[in-house]
C-alpha cells in the first residue's frame, strides 16, 4: 500500500513548531490563532487550489511568472494546503518546496487507509484526476452531465474505487518526491525558511503563511533571503472585504508620530524590491542585488497585537513601531 515517505530535510516540524509562540511575543498569540491547530478536516478553507486559480487570485505578472518557468526551476509554496499548484508544477519538472502548518497529505494516507472518506478527501481526488493525471482505468468511476460539461461523478464511486484512486495519488506524490521534484514540509514557513537559503526562482503565497503569521517581517525577511536574485515573490494580501495584511507601522514618537500600513511602508522604503499590484490584493517582492538582506527584524519592533476573526477563521493583526 501506498505511504508517505517525505523526509523534511529542513527541520523536523514537529521539534520546532513550538518555537514560534516563544521566539514571537512574550504573549503566546499563536495559541489564539485556531487556524493551525485545527485538523485538515475541520479546517473549512479551501487548502486545494489548483495553479489556475491561484495565477487569477494573484493577478496577471503572477500568472506570466508561472508561465515563465523553466525545467529545474525552484518554487516554494508558502502555506500550501495539499499543494496541488506545487504537483502540477511538479509534474512539469519543476522543482517545488511545499510548506504548510498542517499535515495534509498525512491526513490524506490515513483516509485512503482507513477508507473513511470524507468530503476533503473526495475533492483532492477529483482534482487529482483533473489536474494532476491520475488515471481512472480499471476503476467504474462515471461521468456526470451538470448541464454545461461533463464531470466525473466521484460522490457516487464506490469505497474500492475512492481508495484505488487515493493510492495511486499517493503513488504519483512519492515518485515526485523520489526525483527531487516535490518536497512537501510540515512547519510554519517563517521557522523553517529563516535557516536556509533555497535560491528559489519564484514564491507563492496564496492566503498562505503572511495572512496567518503573527510575525510578518521574520516571515518577510526569510522570504527575501530564500529567493535568488531576481527571483520574484508573489502574496495575496487583501481580500474583498478588507480582511487580510492590515498590519500598522508607528514612525517617529510621541506627537511627531505618525502611522502607515506595513505594506505602504515596504513599498516606500524598498521601492525596487516591492510593488503593490492586482489593485493592491497582491503583494510583489523582488530580490534585487544592491538590497542584501530586508532587515526588517531590526528596524521594526511589534508593539501591540490583536486577533482578527474572518470567514470562520483567525488571523493577526499587529502595530510595530520604527527602531
Amino acid at each position: 500500500m501506498a505511504q508517505i515517505t517525505f523526509t523534511l530535510l529542513l527541520l523536523t516540524a514537529k521539534a520546532h513548531a513550538s518555537l514560534r509562540c516563544i521566539e514571537l511575543f512574550e504573549e503566546d498569540i499563536t495559541a489564539k490563532i485556531t487556524n493551525a491547530r485545527q485538523s485538515v478536516e475541520s479546517y473549512n478553507q479551501p487548502n486545494g487550489r489548483t495553479l489556475t486559480a491561484i495565477g487569477n487570485s494573484l493577478g496577471a505578472e503572477a500568472i506570466a511568472a508561472i508561465e515563465n518557468l523553466k525545467k529545474g526551476a525552484l518554487v516554494i509554496d508558502s502555506g500550501s494546503g495539499f499543494s496541488i499548484a506545487g504537483i502540477e508544477l511538479a509534474l512539469k519538472g519543476i522543482r517545488v518546496i511545499a510548506i504548510n502548518a498542517q499535515n495534509a497529505w498525512e491526513f490524506f494516507a490515513n483516509q485512503v487507509n482507513s477508507e473513511a472518506f470524507s468530503p476533503k478527501f473526495k475533492r483532492i481526488i477529483s482534482l487529482a484526476i483533473d489536474e494532476l493525471k491520475i488515471t481512472i482505468e480499471g476503476t467504474r468511476l462515471k461521468k456526470k452531465f451538470n448541464g454545461t460539461s461533463y464531470y466525473y461523478d466521484i460522490d457516487a464511486a464506490s469505497a474500492k474505487d475512492l481508495k484505488i484512486l487515493g493510492q495511486r495519488l499517493l503513488q504519483k506524490l512519492n515518485s515526485l518526491h523520489q526525483k527531487g521534484l516535490f518536497n512537501y514540509f510540515v512547519g510554519f514557513s517563517d521557522l523553517l525558511l529563516r535557516h536556509t537559503s533555497q535560491e528559489a526562482d519564484l514564491l507563492l503565497d496564496h492566503w498562505g503563511a503572511l495572512f496567518y503569521s503573527p510575525n510578518r517581517t521574520l516571515l518577510l525577511d526569510a522570504y527575501y533571503s530564500n529567493l535568488k536574485i531576481g527571483g520574484i515573490a508573489f502574496m495575496r494580501i487583501k481580500g474583498a472585504e478588507g480582511e487580510g495584511v492590515n498590519d500598522t507601522v508607528t514612525i517617529g514618537r510621541g506627537r511627531a508620530s505618525y502611522q502607515m500600513s506595513l505594506v505602504d511602508y515596504l513599498v516606500q522604503k524598498y521601492p525596487n524590491n516591492f510593488e503593490k499590484l492586482n489593485g493592491g490584493r497582491t503583494l510583489k517582492m523582488i530580490r534585487t542585488k544592491d538590497v542584501e538582506n530586508l532587515g526588517l527584524q531590526e528596524l521594526l519592533k511589534a508593539v501591540t497585537q490583536t486577533v482578527e476573526r474572518f470567514d470562520g477563521g483567525e488571523y493577526p493583526g499587529v502595530v510595530w513601531q520604527l527602531n
